[in-house]
């Protein structure tokens, strides 16, 4: 029966859209939404063969599973296509073809032919009308796309909005115990709104994109769907639109029989001003189930039956004349439920039978309930004292009043016993975990993907308040989803679109559950970035990048930093957005020597030098030398042993390599000095610079006599020129213009580790005490600090003191691992403080290749649910503020 909170419904439980919106932050942090994807788009002609269909979108993901970044890599028939992820694939890929069904078939194309990637925010929901039965979605996209030869173009950068609108039962609609949600249906209106492109956008543009964004959900994505809770048989879904200043909601109903119900007749909208959502049980669901639990334990307690006696006085004069003892055997019968205001009353019919002189009778036993909150559960609770009222038999008086006294107490006693019984059950009923909590974990978390996924999120949930009501209960609640971590900056090197070698891509940054609202970008050491960008995610022509023309010299090793901007809804408490912010600096690195002579020494670094106080040379890290692992020929280099006068022998040499005017010949500058001489010299940009341990020397076949000394390697290796004292410029151009032979263009690659962000780390084993092993896995629940770092090297050791220094200044610092290169047991033990720090030798670099470390210190942050959170290369300064944002 129909009733004015529920409807035709057992249970009601509607949310406002903020709320809502959390959850759908919380589905985008879950990786149920995409944050990044590289698509190849060709639907220029029919999909349709014989009733097969062919996806015109496929998206391209790494090995990881997320986006593609370098969008050469996406071409026709490229590796690791699959299904455009409405639920993240990575986490569980489909093997096989989705089944043509007959909705999928595309018969309008938008004759787009190209690659696109987009970066996308944590979609927010919306109630476009008050018919009760739509709803739309809306995500913010960065968007580059790059048309294929000879195809229409169309803009390569966009920035915009796609808002997405259908019915509910489209959107989320039920078939047998699985919400199904289904974009494919002809009716589901897209749009794409633009705010800004680097060229005007025509409207055929705009309906092209759009109907590519159609064919994609008809075509591209899996089916992202879910089990109802066990309890629930029948799930449907309304929209409520309120006036302006109101509350749009949106409403689950359920039944925990497989009957029906209409939305229609469940309209009264049941939220507070705070509300993060209320849950509502019809009258006839909470009676039917209270009745049947209080009945249930007076059976089980076998408390249906009970004596109770009392002495049956006669006095006269204050005598007592006579005494009888009388007793009553008291059987209890029906149980009832009513719902009033405010309270809701327990009755249970009885009768008192006596074989004395006395009548039987029959009585009424009455106790007023309420309920008592308990986070997402609710019990019973009573309200004063039970009532007896005799309702047959004829006794009066004073009679009444002895029954009353001597049996009241055995009808307390069974009161609490049959409620205390009954909590279990009622707790159950009222539990909101069991059918909302239940329902948002399963949309929250991608399906049937259980324990292969890196993180598992259930949301929050906690009653606030209740109302009784003759038409059932209604509890008020407030939601919170997991803490959010920290917004993820990738930045990644690729092949130059504009007149520059190569560009920046910042592709796989995000938010989780949010959105990205500005890029800045900047080379380490600069007090402003050279670019700040709303728009797009990728920086073209950035500054100093090298030249197709290669006339200035091949610059390597280079810092670059990456900060983005955004915001996203609070985790919990009130629904508001909060402010997001994150930093992360990489060092661009070219091949150098061949492999053969990479690994002649293992002791050679290249410095990560930047700028410092005073314009001197700052050693933020060290890093291995890349190798050219391709087989072709490497750089032409300039290497210089630095005497005294280091600087300006730099400027003498950077001068001759652009005279030599070589436009086919790349050609670097490397300086070697001293460890103590480096930082007292002036930093040259476009110079890579190295220590001088001897490890150089060696590795080039160079016997050093006097410095300063000045050798041109070419491109096999060989040092085919050397001069002794200080370098001419103008003799040193004639021999790059004589002897540099020709060579490819280099792309800079960025350093960086095989870890990926939002993904678990590889495991190892270590000894944490004497005889005492552990793996790094079991320390998941604490946040962990991996140090790579070398014992001779001082920006490690620097790195590792700071980090233990700021483990003193916080109780709640993640665990510190440092992971060395099996120095000297001596100099080890002078920098780590075993209470601070876990030692960890790597002699045979196993972690260090495993982990893909090339940069010295690199700081790697895994959280307690044992994700990497971040990654640091090079010398951080300070570390306190960065290790508390981890230890979480």
């Amino acid at each position: 029966m129909a009733n004015d909170l529920t409807g035709e419904f057992d249970i009601a439980v509607q949310m406002p859209m903020q709320a809502m919106n959390r959850v759908f932050a919380a589905m985008h942090r879950g990786r149920r939404f995409p944050h990044s994807l590289s698509v190849r788009v060709d639907d220029k002609q029919p999909i349709a063969t014989q009733g097969l269909v062919v996806r015109p979108i496929s998206a391209r993901v790494d090995r990881y599973g997320e986006a593609l970044a370098d969008w050469h890599r996406i071409r026709p028939g490229g590796e690791l296509p699959f299904p455009m992820p409405s639920e993240h694939v990575v986490f569980d890929p489909v093997v096989n073809r989705i089944l043509p069904t007959r909705e999928a078939a595309v018969r309008v194309h938008s004759n787009l032919e190209g690659i696109a990637q987009l970066q996308v925010s944590a979609p927010t929901m919306g109630i476009p009308d008050d018919s009760g039965v739509n709803v739309s979605g809306a995500v913010q996209v960065m968007v580059r796309y790059i048309a294929d030869a000879g195809t229409r173009d169309i803009p390569q950068f966009m920035r915009g909005e796609i808002d997405i609108a259908a019915r509910i039962d489209q959107v989320a609609s039920q078939a047998g115990n699985v919400i199904d949600v289904d974009l494919k249906a002809d009716t589901v209106d897209v749009r794409f709104k633009p705010a800004w492109s680097d060229r005007a956008l025509q409207s055929s543009d705009i309906k092209s994109i759009e109907q590519a964004i159609r064919n994609a959900l008809k075509t591209a994505f899996q089916p992202s769907n879910a089990m109802l809770p066990g309890s629930v048989q029948a799930m449907q879904f309304k929209t409520y639109k309120s006036p302006p200043g109101g509350i749009d909601a949106i409403a689950v109903l359920l039944n925990t029989t497989d009957r029906g119900g209409d939305p229609a007749s469940a309209n009264r909208l049941l939220l507070g001003g705070d509300d993060h959502f209320a849950y509502a049980a019809g009258k006839d669901f909470v009676i039917g189930a209270f009745d049947r639990m209080i009945a249930a334990a007076l059976d089980q307690l076998n408390l249906r039956t009970f004596d109770y006696s009392f002495d049956l006085v006669t006095r006269i004069a204050g005598y007592v004349i006579t005494r009888t003892a009388i007793r009553y055997t008291v059987t209890l019968g029906s149980v009832r439920l009513e719902l009033q205001t405010g309270q809701m009353h327990l009755t249970i019919e009885g009768a008192a039978r006596t074989a004395s002189v006395l009548p039987n009778f029959a009585f009424r036993m009455t106790q007023a309930l309420t309920l008592q909150l308990a986070g997402a559960q609710a019990e019973l609770a009573t309200v004063g004292d039970v009532s007896l009222t005799i309702t047959s038999g004829g006794i009066q008086g004073w009679i009444v009043s002895l029954f009353k006294g001597s049996a009241v107490g055995g009808i307390r006693s069974i009161r609490n016993q049959a409620i205390a019984r009954a909590q279990p059950g009622v707790r159950a009923l009222l539990d909101a975990n069991t059918s909302l909590g239940a329902f948002l974990t399963s949309i929250m978390n991608p399906v049937g993907a259980s324990g292969a996924l890196p993180e598992h999120l259930e949301p929050a949930l906690e009653y606030t308040a209740f109302d009784i009501t003759p038409d059932g209960l209604i509890l008020h609640g407030a939601l919170a989803v997991p803490v959010w971590p920290p917004a993820q900056v990738e930045l990644d090197a690729t092949p130059g679109t504009g007149s520059a070698a190569h560009d920046y891509t910042a592709l796989l940054s995000w938010i989780p559950g949010g959105t990205i609202r500005q890029y800045a970008w900047r080379y380490s050491g600069q007090a402003q970035p050279f670019q700040v960008d709303g728009n797009t995610f990728v920086t073209v022509d950035p500054p100093d990048a090298p030249t197709p023309s290669l006339l200035s010299p091949v610059y390597g090793y280079v810092p670059i930093c990456l900060a983005l901007s955004g915001d996203r809804c609070s985790a919990s408490g009130p629904v508001a957005l909060e402010t997001v912010e994150a930093t992360t600096c990489g060092w661009s690195a070219i091949p150098l020597f061949k492999p053969t002579r990479v690994s002649s020494d293992g002791r050679l670094h290249i410095v990560l030098a930047r700028p410092g106080r005073g314009g001197l040379v700052e050693v933020a890290g060290h890093a291995a030398p890349m190798a050219d692992e391709s087989g072709a020929d490497a750089l032409n280099i300039v290497v210089h042993f630095a005497g005294e006068d280091a600087s300006a022998d730099s400027e003498r040499i950077l001068h001759a390599v652009r005279e030599a005017g070589r436009r086919d010949a790349g050609i670097a500058v490397l300086v070697v000095l001293p460890a103590d001489q480096l930082t007292l010299t002036r930093y040259t940009e476009g110079v890579i610079y190295a220590e001088d341990q001897g490890a150089w020397s060696h590795a080039l076949g160079v016997e050093l006599g006097r410095r300063p000394t000045t050798v041109f390697v070419d491109p096999s290796g060989k040092a085919v020129w050397r001069h002794e004292g200080a370098v001419s410029g103008d003799e040193l151009a004639v021999v790059l213009r004589e002897r540099a032979r020709p060579t490819p263009i280099r792309l800079p690659e960025l350093l960086r580790t095989k870890l990926r962000l939002g993904h678990p780390p590889p495991n190892f084993v270590f000894s944490y005490a004497p005889g005492r092993e552990l793996t790094l896995r079991k320390l998941v629940g604490r946040a962990v600090t991996l140090v790579f770092w070398q014992s001779r090297l001082a920006p490690s050791v620097e790195t590792v003191r700071e980090i233990q220094a700021a483990s003193l200044q916080d109780d709640a610092h993640p665990l510190v691992v440092a992971i060395h290169d099996g120095g000297s047991a001596d100099a080890v033990l002078s920098v780590l403080d075993r209470e601070r720090a876990w030692p960890v030798e790597d002699d045979d670099q196993a972690l260090a290749l495993a982990y893909g470390i090339n940069v010295w210190p690199t700081i790697v942050s895994v959280d307690a649910a044992g994700l990497v959170r971040d990654v640091r290369y090079g010398r951080q300064g300070p570390m306190l503020h960065s290790l508390k944002g981890q230890a979480r």
